[in-house]
This record gives C-alpha cells, structure tokens and sequence, in this order.
C-alpha cells in the first residue's frame, strides 16, 4: 500500500463508522503525518536555498526533512 493509497483510506473514515470526535481527531492526525511524507519541494527564496511550506527556511540541501514541521522534501531539479 503506498502513502497516498493509506490517505484515501483514512479521508472520512471516521464519519462513514460513526466515531466519536476523538476517533476522528486521531485519524485526522494519521492523515497529517502520512500526507508529510510525500515528497515536496521547498520554495525558492531569496538569500536561502528554499522555504518549507511551514515557513522554516533552508541554508543548504544536506536534510531530508523539515527540522520544523517534519514535511519530506524533494531537492531533485526535476518537477
């Protein structure tokens, strides 16, 4: 099953099985997580090598992930 796949399964499972507003707060947070692991790419910005979409900034590309937010990012040139 792939990240996107466990996404799908996770939107509005809460409310097609009647759970209760804690059920649907921890699959909301499941979903969060999971949605942080695909892969984005930073922003460019001016002065650093790219911004997260949480607002943290990157000098270089040496991480993998946003030390701030967690998000995954992608520093391939490719889009």
């Amino acid at each position: 099953m792939t990240v996107r796949e466990a996404i799908a399964i996770l939107d509005g499972f809460g409310l097609r099985n009647n759970a209760d507003k804690y059920d649907i707060e921890a699959l909301n947070m499941a979903q969060e997580a999971l949605e942080k692991q695909i892969l984005k790419k930073p922003q460019p910005s001016d002065g650093y090598e790219g911004k997260c979409k949480c607002g943290a900034m990157f000098l270089d590309r040496s991480t993998n992930y946003c030390g701030n937010c967690g998000q995954r990012l992608d520093w391939s040139e490719k889009d």
